[in-house]
């Protein structure tokens, strides 16, 4: 690598990788394995926007929201922080085909998708990527953990509790010597 400094300007030229970089087919769902399909009507989708924006957030860092497939209906799923109680409202003007599933996901993405349009949602599992879609547009977005934030402050990681107590604290990572760019 090299790097040149001119003025205010810092100028770095370095080699470059051999690959298809960025490899975005490796995150697009492959729609021969989708297995649930949410169809939301056009009218339908800014009653779901103004449903999102009432439910409750008790995630301050993602601000997950859950999409409940149960029995062909498809609920919405929120919780008060500080609550374990899910609030779960049934939405109406929404055709679900496929097999149950509850996925969680970023609000703000959900509703920018039915806001763009997207009113067609492609489920594989709780894992995988979402895919918005209609007609030829579409947007992926992936899925979060709707409890991360309670299992770290109430679990212990790998141990039980009496043998936790035993253990010393685990070594400290070294941490990388830190260079000055350009000599700087």
């Amino acid at each position: 690598m090299r790097c040149a400094v001119s003025g205010s300007w810092l100028r770095l030229i370095a080699r470059s990788h051999d690959g298809n970089y960025p490899n975005w087919r490796a995150v697009v769902p492959d729609l021969g394995t989708i297995k649930t399909t949410i169809d939301i009507e056009r009218g339908a989708a800014e009653e779901v926007i103004r449903t999102v924006a009432r439910m409750p957030d008790h995630d301050s860092v993602n601000h997950s929201i859950g999409l409940e497939i149960s029995g062909k209906h498809l609920s919405l799923l929120g919780r008060s922080p500080g609550s374990d109680k899910w609030t779960r409202i049934e939405l109406a003007g929404v055709k679900v085909t496929g097999p149950d599933v509850t996925i969680h996901l970023n609000r703000q993405f959900l509703s920018k998708a039915l806001r763009f349009g997207l009113n067609r949602i492609e489920i594989i599992d709780p894992l995988t990527p979402l895919r918005f879609s209609n007609g030829g547009r579409q947007m992926i977005v992936m899925p979060v953990r709707p409890t991360l934030q309670s299992q770290t402050s109430n679990t212990v990681p790998f141990a039980s509790a009496s043998a936790s107590s035993t253990q010393t604290s685990p070594p400290q990572a070294e941490q990388p010597e830190k260079k000055p760019i350009c000599g700087r």
